[in-house]
């Protein structure tokens, strides 16, 4: 074993249950101990990608990445991807001051 999948059954729930925000943390943290690649299934929101992100979960799937797609939409997914990326690095412009 090199890898454990966090159910999404868990991380549904993560907004609504602090006891579900505790058995997630728990398990990654124990996969972690163990040196086992972490990954969270159903992640579907920037809120769940956070706290799986500060549990230490870096790896994630769901449909806040994408929704399912045959292989032959890879190459467009990925272009677009690609292009959601640029334009998010670059410098946001401040609109101009008036004197």
């Amino acid at each position: 074993i090199d890898s454990v999948k966090v159910d999404c059954r868990f991380i549904n729930d993560l907004h609504r249950s602090e006891s579900q925000v505790a058995i997630t943390s728990t398990m990654v943290e124990l996969a972690l101990r163990l040196q086992l690649h972490v990954v969270a299934e159903g992640v579907e929101d920037a809120s769940a990608e956070e706290k799986l992100l500060s549990m230490g979960c870096h790896s994630a799937q769901g449909f806040y990445y994408s929704r399912p797609f045959a292989l032959h939409g890879l190459h467009a997914w990925l272009g677009q991807w690609q292009h959601q990326q640029q334009l998010a690095a670059q410098p946001q412009t401040e609109a101009p001051t008036r004197q």
